[in-house]
C-alpha cells in the first residue's frame, strides 16, 4: 500500500525544548525522534515531515513568509483552534477572507522563533487574489509582521 507524499520542512530553532512543545501542540502528536541536537515530527495528519535544528540565533534571512496546514472541514479547523487556544497560544482567527484565490477560514499562530503558521480551510474558489487593498503595506496573508504575500 503506497502512502501519500508528505511535505518536509526543516526549521532552524533557538530553543529546541520550546519548539518541541509548540509543535507537539500544533500537530497534536509526539515527536518521532528526539536527539540533543534534533527533533522530528511525522504525523499522519497533516502529512508532514518536520525537522527542528537548533541554532544559536535566527535572523530575517533564515526566516520564511509562513507555513500552512490545510484542513478539510470546519470541524477539523475548530479542533485545531481549540487545541492551540487551550495551550495558551496567541491566535489570530480570520473567517471568510479571500486569500490566494480562495475564500478561507483560518487561524494564525507563531512558533517560539516567530515563524508564522496558518491552519486553513478553503471553502470556495475566488476570482481575486485577496480581498485586502493593495498598497505599501499590502499583505494578503497577514501575520504579526508585514511580509510579502504567498
Amino acid at each position: 500500500m503506497s502512502r501519500n507524499p508528505r511535505v518536509h520542512v526543516a526549521l532552524n530553532v533557538t530553543n529546541l525544548d520550546e519548539s518541541i512543545a509548540f509543535y507537539r501542540t500544533l500537530l497534536g502528536t509526539e515527536p518521532s525522534k528526539i536527539q540533543p541536537d534534533y527533533a522530528k515530527f511525522e504525523p499522519e495528519s497533516p502529512p508532514v515531515h518536520l525537522s527542528l535544528n537548533p541554532v544559536a540565533e535566527t535572523t530575517n534571512e533564515t526566516r520564511v513568509s509562513h507555513f500552512g496546514v490545510q484542513v478539510w472541514s470546519a470541524g477539523e479547523l475548530e479542533v485545531v483552534r481549540q487545541r492551540l487556544g487551550d495551550a495558551g497560544l496567541t491566535l489570530t482567527p480570520e473567517d471568510g477572507v479571500t486569500c490566494c484565490y480562495a475564500v478561507q477560514d483560518k487561524v494564525w499562530v507563531e512558533d517560539p522563533d516567530g515563524n508564522s503558521w496558518e491552519v486553513f480551510l478553503s471553502k470556495a474558489d475566488a476570482a481575486v487574489h485577496s480581498d485586502r487593498q493593495a498598497g505599501p503595506d499590502f499583505d494578503c496573508c497577514p501575520t504579526t509582521e508585514s511580509k510579502s504575500c504567498c
